[in-house]
């Protein structure tokens, strides 16, 4: 799934094309790589961290499943205009 994850993120073509024109490939294309996993975890695992210390999980609604999770932890905290600006992003 990791695999997935890391071509979902960065696109299979772009590994190449960043490596016809990096400087020194062999260093450099390993060194990305290996730097995809934790900034995954930063941007998906600590958003989701972020969102759980501001409203416990237990007053999340989760059968609500049409809702995305920063939509109704804005609501939850009153902060309406920034639910209807993730929306529309």
């Amino acid at each position: 799934m990791l695999a997935f994850l890391m071509f979902g993120f960065g696109g299979i073509e772009l590994v190449g094309m960043a490596a016809a024109e990096a400087k020194d490939p062999e260093k450099t294309i390993p060194k990305a790589i290996n730097q995809v996993v934790p900034r995954i975890l930063i941007f998906y695992v600590g958003s989701m961290i972020i969102l759980l210390s501001l409203v416990p999980w237990n007053q999340l609604n989760f059968g609500g499943l049409d809702k995305s999770p920063f939509v109704m932890v804005f609501s939850m905290i009153g902060i309406a205009w920034a639910a209807h600006l993730v929306v529309y992003l």
